[in-house]
């Protein structure tokens, strides 16, 4: 970057003899003259470089725009003498890589290809292919819902069979549980009614037999109290024995 010396001189003192024209610069001596100048000359070369700079900066985008247009302007001649010459290799190539549906590929290649007999006819036709291909599209969409549904309400029926088989299983835990403890209750029932019946049976039986003693102890005793009877009973001392044991 090259700055005119001349220029830069000739702007410093054009700038100084105005501003002292306008009695904005008070300089006295010689080395308040000498300090201004510089700094003023420091202000203009910065100034100068910064403009310079922004030119050639200017000057390199314009370059490179026009480089740009022209490997552009290039490229496209390029393409356009490779579609003269039907070199589709790498636009197949690239088809083939973009990973699109099988039928939308197939269509585009059959657009590009050389001989006019083997495109469609014209843009209708691609058009109905086009639709046919969407139409092929929302038909799988609705097939794929269709397919999700019925294996959610599959998961669902499932789900449904589970907690009612487990319904169904605690329910007859539950009723097991219950008859254990029926037949628990009745066996308890049965034994301490038989318990119960046995008992009263052998206090009735032994009540019978001491009210009976009581009365032959009652019988006796009275026969002791007549003489007559008293006799009879030394008579016959196996008899006596007998109704002492009775009573």
């Amino acid at each position: 970057m090259l700055l005119d010396s001349i220029d830069i001189g000739q702007s410093v003192l054009a700038s100084f003899f105005v501003h002292v024209t306008a009695a904005e610069y008070d300089v006295s001596r010689r080395e308040d003259l000498m300090r201004l100048l510089v700094r003023m000359a420091r202000h203009k070369v910065a100034s100068q470089a910064r403009r310079q700079r922004a030119r050639a900066a200017d000057q390199q985008r314009v370059e490179a725009d026009n480089l740009e247009a022209t490997v552009a302007g290039r490229r496209a001649l390029e393409i356009l003498e490779q579609a003269k010459r039907c070199e589709l290799d790498g636009a197949l190539a690239r088809l083939d890589g973009c990973g699109a549906d099988a039928e939308l590929l197939q269509l585009a290649k059959v657009c590009l290809a050389p001989a006019p007999q083997d495109r469609p006819r014209d843009a209708g036709a691609v058009a109905e292919r086009v639709t046919a291909y969407l139409a092929s599209v929302q038909e799988r969409l609705r097939q794929v819902a269709a397919e999700r549904a019925a294996a959610q309400a599959r998961t669902q029926a499932e789900a449904k069979t589970l907690a009612a088989e487990k319904s169904r299983r605690g329910t007859a835990l539950a009723l097991a549980a219950a008859l254990v403890l029926l037949v628990a209750g009745a066996a308890w029932l049965m034994r301490s009614t038989e318990r119960t019946v046995r008992r009263d049976y052998l206090n009735k039986e032994v009540g019978l037999a001491l009210d009976e003693a009581a009365d032959k102890r009652t019988e006796l005793h009275r026969k002791f109290e007549d003489p007559k009877q008293v006799e009879e009973l030394l008579s016959d001392i196996d008899q006596w024995q007998a109704r002492l044991q009775g009573a």
